[in-house]
């Protein structure tokens, strides 16, 4: 049995609203007796649903080595006795309302009752993850969840002969001692594999979401917590577990780029670890698909002439081939906590009866709670908001609680267009159709997916009405932009501090040049006092008729590269994300190189990812600065020793392409590798002429 703790005592059951009583469990173990027979295959489903909650129909059959139709009819006649029971699950890229099942407190009582070897109900609770709680948080982060899903119920059935996997928690938190305070490292999971040679090793596990906004703060903070956790542990003569990072390939060089800065900020060795796609998965544990850091870096070094990136699939490796350093005992015992379960099962069981009702841990159906809200949101909009709103500015457990149910209710389309509107405000309703339903232009469908995220109040409408030029049609006049309802959903989505999202205003009667010194002061991102907007978005409506140009560039490109098929966009950054920054030792500053957009994107016939900076210029920019911008680039390229992507200057007409080359001239910014090209070639042509410049030395 694979132990994956969730704490060392008995956990207080949560209060449910219904009843449950003996009697109605001695029903079900009499009436059901094909079904509750021990070591019987419905009670392997309930086993399996303890160690693991929230798994499919796919990962139950993959676990238990029978077919999908087999494994159907086990939960179908668990679901009838109210054993078992299942969430709806839509989101990008993933099976639209695909189910997801977990154990009931009836199924819990059963299954202590016919197990041969029992635990308690409280204490099956103490052990495993399957308290609400637990399931509402798996349901906050459901894109981690499936992945590791995925993962760990492969690692269970794809195993080569010999190893085994022997722990595994979810989510994970390490507390160490640096410095003389203590702090925490956390990992979206933690496991141990056992070798044929019977060593145990130890490996973290974190969940790169190409959803999220890519933040290079966030990120390294975090991978400083781990550096500074390697050197505790080695002070105590113990080695650090590998890290295993699940992303896609268009985030590769990013963290590349980071893993390397994260070391050399350290001065100490890079962290041990590998990367792998997590669409890889699917080709099984035994398939070489994880690309060591160490080979990673040196992968970005051989490609940055060609300023691309892909998995080498020479360099990539088995997971079995990263057992290279045995867990120590004491590793082993934190991992696995055997000896506190142990512990605990020496422990006097407490009663499972409160006034004649059995206790509950898991409660009523989260399927149907979530079907309540979206119904009482078509009766009483605005009570709704309310309760959103007093949960989002709550305790953890209430945001946790409130995002879960939010996360079933929403559409995948309705996700993706909240997910894009954080990360390229202000979109037009002309860009998410365009980047929603590329076979369409037919707005209805998406005008029906933003009206009922709208109605939640998790993104309002924007009319652009100032300053318009005559071309600009309705539907690019016709815009939505974050609440911080939305944001605050999201940051919760997405595991971030609503403040990464969200910046404050200055309340009334405070200076409005206040608003960036109250950016650096510590205020609670959960203080309802203030009024939260989205970062940058003041700057982008200033400036709406440039984001406008630009975005309609970036939808002529994509468009090119769908007709010739030449190339495909896999990525498009924001201008927030695009941002590079290095120190400068000799004027003791940060040097910022700040393109507009970023375009990650592919050719046929080739693995590799390649990257490209958009600027999008008028030419009606000052003198001034052009003199600050383009010398940045420069100064970015000499300090950091890092050769920057291509940068592609759109712009509308020749005589501002000459006015913004004699500005590059002046600034002494040739050796930035530039490619102009008119707003007229970008519609014919896309990024076809880049292409060859790319193949050129810069």
């Amino acid at each position: 049995m694979i132990h994956t703790p969730s704490s060392t005592s008995v956990a207080a059951p949560d209060p449910a609203p219904s009843p449950l009583t003996r009697a109605r469990v001695e029903a079900i173990l009499s009436e059901a007796g094909a079904i509750t027979r021990a070591n019987g295959p419905y009670l392997k489903v309930l086993r399996a649903l303890v160690w693991l909650p929230l798994l499919s129909i796919r990962e139950i059959s993959r676990i238990m080595q029978r077919d999908k139709q087999t494994v159907w009819s086990y939960l179908d006649q668990l679901e009838q006795w109210e054993l078992a029971a299942h969430v709806l699950c839509s989101e990008p890229g993933w099976p639209r309302r695909h189910q997801r099942y977990h154990i009931t407190d009836p199924g819990l009582y059963v299954l202590v009752a016919r197990d041969p070897y029992p635990l308690s109900v409280p204490k099956l609770a103490a052990s495993y993850a399957i308290e609400r709680a637990d399931l509402l948080a798996r349901l906050a982060r459901p894109q981690v969840h499936l992945v590791l899903s995925d993962l760990v119920s492969r690692l269970l059935s794809e195993c080569p002969d010999g190893y085994q996997l022997t722990s595994y928690q979810q989510p994970w938190k390490q507390l160490y001692r640096w410095q003389g305070s203590k702090h925490a490292f956390t990992a979206d999971a933690a496991l141990l594999l056992r070798s044929p040679r019977g060593t145990e090793h130890a490996f973290y596990v974190l969940v790169d979401q190409p959803e999220r906004m890519f933040s290079q703060q966030q990120e390294k903070k975090h991978l400083e917590k781990l550096l500074e956790l390697r050197q505790a542990t080695h002070l105590q003569r113990e080695v650090l577990p590998h890290l295993l990072l699940l992303s896609v390939p268009a985030r590769f060089s990013f963290w590349a780029e980071l893993l390397e800065q994260s070391a050399l900020t350290h001065t100490s060795a890079l962290l041990p670890g590998a990367i792998a796609d997590y669409g890889q998965l699917s080709r099984g544990m035994q398939a070489p698909i994880w690309l060591p850091f160490r080979d990673l870096l040196s992968q970005q070094v051989v490609q940055q002439a060609e300023e691309a990136q892909g998995t080498d699939p020479e360099r990539a490796v088995p997971l079995f081939s990263l057992l290279d350093q045995p867990a120590s005992a004491p590793l082993i015992e934190h991992f696995s906590q055997r000896r506190s379960f142990e512990h605990l099962l020496a422990q006097r069981d407490s009663s499972t009866q409160v006034g004649g009702r059995l206790a509950r841990y898991v409660g009523d159906s989260l399927q149907q709670e979530a079907v309540q809200l979206m119904q009482c949101a078509q009766k009483d909009r605005l009570q709704v908001i309310d309760l959103l709103r007093r949960c989002l500015y709550s305790t953890k457990q209430e945001r946790t609680r409130v995002t879960a149910l939010l996360n079933l209710s929403l559409s995948a389309p309705q996700k993706t267009i909240l997910a894009l509107l954080a990360r390229h405000l202000v979109l037009s309703l002309a860009d998410l159709v365009f980047h929603l339903q590329p076979e369409s232009d037919d707005t209805r469908a998406i005008q029906h997916q933003v009206e009922l995220v709208r109605d939640l109040e998790l993104l309002r409408p924007y009319s652009w009405k100032e300053n318009v030029p005559a071309h600009v049609s309705w539907t690019e006049r016709a815009r939505f932009e974050m609440t911080d309802l939305g944001l605050r959903f999201l940051a919760m989505r997405h595991g971030v501090t609503p403040a990464h999202y969200l910046r404050p205003l200055p309340k009334e009667g405070e200076s409005p040049a206040a608003g960036k010194k109250l950016d650096r002061r510590k205020i609670s991102p959960l203080d309802p006092s203030y009024c939260w907007v989205q970062r940058g978005l003041h700057e982008f409506k200033w400036q709406l008729s440039h984001t406008n140009d630009l975005y309609r560039s970036i939808r002529y490109i994509v468009a090119a590269g769908r007709r010739t098929g030449r190339y495909e966009i896999v990525f498009w950054k924001s201008a927030r994300e695009a941002m590079r920054r290095c120190f400068d030792p000799i004027e003791q500053k940060n040097v910022y190189a700040k393109p507009d957009a970023e375009l990650l994107y592919s050719v046929p016939g080739s693995p590799v990812i390649r990257h490209l900076l958009i600027e999008y210029d008028r030419g009606t920019t000052f003198t001034r600065e052009y003199q600050k911008k383009f010398p940045a680039y420069a100064a970015y390229q000499r300090i950091s020793h890092r050769t920057l992507p291509r940068t592609l200057v759109i712009t509308p007409s020749k005589r501002s392409a000459e006015r913004i080359r004699q500005n590059i001239v002046r600034a002494g910014a040739q050796d930035v590798p530039i490619t102009m090209m008119l707003e007229q070639e970008i519609v014919q042509h896309g990024l076809l002429p880049v292409l060859g410049a790319q193949a050129e030395p810069s």
